[in-house]
């Protein structure tokens, strides 16, 4: 089976919302890196749902630099001008380990708890307003 029939298969097989593993593949290859094209292939979804999911579920992390002013007084710390375009997190950055800028980094296993807290708290709010039309 080639690539393109494996991926038109894991399309009509797989899921709508996006699974662990395919969270995990997305922050494998934004390590590499790779486009979302090519990560959407690999996790057999469109390069707009990579899009959404990196920049939806991005984690500041903040530096412990400090910026300040000649007269002491503190500023906010920059953000990288590189996060204003894909990938849009800092995974792949060869200057992350030492960048006194605020960075944004995708992380699987928080964008996976956050997807499950949705789904609880949505499901949660549909059974009170179907208990409240009784």
């Amino acid at each position: 089976m080639s690539q393109i029939q494996l991926n038109l298969f894991q399309n009509e097989t797989k899921n709508k919302h996006l699974t662990l593993d395919d969270r995990l593949t997305i922050q494998a290859e934004l390590s590499k890196p790779q486009t979302f094209k090519a990560i959407g292939q690999l996790v057999g979804k469109d390069a707009t749902t990579i899009s959404k999911e990196i920049r939806k579920n991005r984690n500041l992390r903040k530096t412990d630099f400090k910026r300040q002013t000649p007269d002491g007084q503190l500023l906010e710390p920059e953000i990288c001008e590189l996060l204003l375009k894909p990938p849009y997190v800092c995974n792949a950055c060869k200057k992350r380990r030492t960048c006194k800028m605020q960075r944004f980094m995708y992380d699987a296993k928080i964008a996976q708890k956050k997807y499950e807290d949705l789904l609880v708290e949505s499901r949660e709010n549909t059974r009170h307003s179907n208990s409240k039309k009784r």
